[in-house]
């Protein structure tokens, strides 16, 4: 994909009170580069369906990004991440997310989850 189309995220791009759900599959976002901010998603902690799947890129992100994209989503209940080549998880990923249901990971490149990934509990 040429550079021309490839899409940005900045901080707080979705800000709202209101906003309960957001689709943002075969966007070619690529979450490892500066073109996604680590707080593209702040502001929405009424998010209750986030759909990041298919043709989006979370490879080579880092622990800290990943921990900053999701740590104000307290409302999240359906989080998916189909084939979005997905390899890590951080522990505290889901920390926050205690509304959590319904988690997509299929079609990525995970090949373990750190233990303590799923609080118990839930």
């Amino acid at each position: 994909m040429s550079e021309n189309f490839k899409c940005r995220l900045a901080a707080r791009a979705f800000r709202s009170s209101s906003l309960k759900k957001l689709s943002l599959v075969f966007n070619f976002l690529d979450f490892s580069s500066s073109a996604v901010s680590p707080d593209a998603f702040a502001g929405c902690e009424q998010l209750e369906h986030l759909l990041l799947g298919s043709y989006n890129n979370f490879r080579g992100v880092s622990s800290d990004k990943m921990l900053s994209l999701f740590d104000s989503l307290v409302s999240l209940e359906v989080l998916d991440m189909t084939n979005v080549q997905l390899e890590t998880v951080p522990v505290e990923m889901f920390r926050n997310m205690s509304a959590l249901r319904e988690l997509y990971w299929s079609e990525n490149r995970l090949k373990s989850l750190p233990d303590g990934l799923f609080p118990q509990g839930r």
